[in-house]
């Protein structure tokens, strides 16, 4: 759908002025936009993965661990398909007012993507440098986004997520490096035209939710607290969008990938005239941005 469609449609949960506000700005920054319960639902369910992470040596299709995780101190990168791994998960991202959210932005027939959970330890916890997500999978059309819900409450020194307003009006930067491999990452040179003096820090209670567009650019720096920061990433579509390249995460794709959160499926691809550089064949095999931006290759 065009925005203008989609605007044409009531809102459920926000108002006309923030509705406009994300299409002009490519982002929407909510505070305390959930209920206390969910927020103490999805810290239980955060400290049960934690826990169980104590037991994984090394990344997997469910963990993405830093290189010092330990069963003593566990260091984590990222969960893996959340939903799939904690019920508390799937009802939030399926039962919870987060689709009805989505469908303000997407139009009324929204489809679930994708999730997972960046955890970013306390004392380093990684940096993320500047990307976009279309360019990891790119679809028919822009109506894409990922949802991402503070899970505790996130300070400067935490490393939150930065974005650059308006940024997603700038069309889709190669995200690979000179020498043609896959970096996950724009390249220094492309940011040099990029006004990155505008960006601004997201930071906000327990509670908060960003709804970042496919296409606006965004980076988190380390997180130099004593305390982690784990963020509740859920991607969603609008019906009528379709990926043309395998899933990216394939070999951890969830069993809920591109099933219907609200609304119905969609007769009709809407299709935007778009110009990126394609990703690589996601069907032989993804890690993670994080493993990406570092160069790092995972043994099999």
């Amino acid at each position: 759908m065009t925005p203008d469609e989609i605007l044409a449609h009531p809102p459920r949960v926000l108002t006309q002025t923030q509705r406009a506000n994300y299409f002009e700005q490519g982002y929407l920054h909510l505070e305390r936009f959930l209920p206390d319960e969910w927020v103490q639902r999805l810290r239980c369910a955060t400290s049960e993965v934690i826990e169980r992470s104590r037991s994984v040596p090394t990344s997997n299709d469910e963990y993405v661990v830093e290189p010092d995780h330990c069963r003593v101190t566990p260091r984590l990168r990222r969960l893996n398909s959340t939903v799939d791994r904690h019920p508390t998960y799937w009802s939030f991202a399926f039962e919870s007012q987060l689709p009805d959210l989505v469908a303000d932005l997407v139009g009324p027939d929204v489809k679930f993507r994708e999730s997972q959970m960046n955890f970013k330890a306390s004392e380093g916890g990684d940096e993320v440098r500047w990307h976009q997500d279309f360019p990891f999978q790119p679809h028919t059309n822009t109506s894409t986004l990922a949802t991402l819900t503070c899970i505790e409450n996130v300070t400067e020194e935490m490393g939150p997520l930065q974005v650059i307003p308006g940024s997603h009006k700038l069309g889709f930067f190669d995200h690979y490096d000179d020498h043609g491999q896959w970096a996950g990452r724009v390249s220094d040179a492309d940011l040099e035209s990029v006004p990155v003096h505008d960006a601004l820090s997201l930071t906000g209670p327990a509670g908060s939710v960003t709804v970042i567009h496919s296409g606006i650019l965004h980076h988190s720096r380390p997180n130099h607290s004593d305390r982690w920061r784990p963020l509740l990433i859920c991607g969603y579509a609008s019906a009528d969008a379709f990926p043309f390249v395998p899933h990216y995460s394939i070999g951890t794709r969830s069993k809920y990938a591109f099933q219907m959160a609200r609304g119905e499926p969609a007769k009709y691809a809407h299709l935007e005239p778009l110009r990126l550089r394609i990703p690589p064949d996601w069907s032989r095999g993804y890690h993670s941005i994080f493993e990406d931006q570092k160069g790092e290759r995972r043994s099999e």
